[in-house]
């Protein structure tokens, strides 16, 4: 609740906007963004209210209240908009059915609508800025000042990133602001522009080492609300 209070005081004027997307706020001395720690309490919930149910998840109404849990806060991150987040937020409960005692009639449900959400999504919910960063993001030549600009800007800078980077303030992209929000939308080419090909294959393998731990933790977990906390941990990384 206290996650979604916060989410929801984003959207009013104490909300700030950045790069188009009302998703943050000001504390003073920096900006936070809200839904990356309601991440957390989204995962803690979630869980919480699976664990608790049981085997009583294969009815179908606690499956659909679980999955409100996820997309309360995924409908409120996409009104700002930030479609980046609230994808985030999909892999979240698309991990954590996986691990749900539930019906395998509605995870099938669940997988055949996922095509005719996406239709729909397309058609109705993504404006038409998201729309053509979409389709940029697999052809940015086709716009290269336009969309494709921050993409292709990004590519420069993971190559001049070189095998052992450029030091700590990046590279040129990073130190021209080439590269819009380079601390998230662009964290990983601005890092190659740190540390280059060798620390950005540290950074891969630190990653793959993250998500198998989580994985290893759920397959220990002494219980139920352990596992999905593990699971929905490694569908977020």
């Amino acid at each position: 609740a206290a996650g979604l209070f916060i989410l929801l005081v984003v959207q009013t004027p104490l909300g700030v906007e950045v790069a188009g997307a009302q998703n943050w706020l000001n504390v003073g001395f920096t900006l936070i963004q809200p839904s990356e720690f309601t991440k957390i309490t989204t995962i803690l919930a979630l869980s919480a209210f699976v664990a608790g149910q049981g085997a009583e998840m294969r009815r179908f109404s606690n499956f659909v209240i679980a999955a409100l849990i996820v997309a309360l806060p995924s409908v409120l991150i996409l009104i700002g908009p930030d479609l980046g987040q609230t994808m985030v937020y999909i892999a979240i409960w698309l991990s954590a059915i996986l691990a749900m005692r539930t019906s395998k009639v509605w995870i099938a449900i669940t997988a055949i609508s996922l095509p005719f959400l996406a239709i729909f999504a397309w058609q109705f919910v993504l404006q038409p800025y998201q729309k053509t960063r979409l389709m940029v993001s697999f052809d940015p030549d086709s716009d290269q000042l336009g969309g494709g600009y921050q993409i292709l800007q990004a590519r420069t800078a993971i190559g001049a990133g070189g095998i052992f980077g450029e030091g700590i303030r990046g590279g040129t992209q990073s130190t021209l602001n080439l590269l819009g929000v380079a601390e998230s939308d662009f964290i990983f080419a601005h890092a190659s522009g740190m540390f280059g090909f060798v620390g950005m294959i540290g950074l891969m393998v630190a990653m793959v080492i993250l998500i198998w731990r989580c994985l290893a933790i759920a397959e220990i977990a002494r219980d139920h609300f352990g596992q999905m906390i593990a699971i929905s941990a490694a569908g977020m990384f």
